[in-house]
């Protein structure tokens, strides 16, 4: 079970920074 925690977290943290990164490509393409 931990190590689900673990993996899920993880994941979670790798589609934040997915998000973050199409925002600044979003913003790059605005300017």
């Amino acid at each position: 079970a931990k190590i689900v925690v673990e993996h899920k977290r993880k994941y979670e943290r790798r589609r934040e920074t997915k998000e973050a990164d199409t925002k600044q490509e979003r913003v790059r393409k605005t300017q």
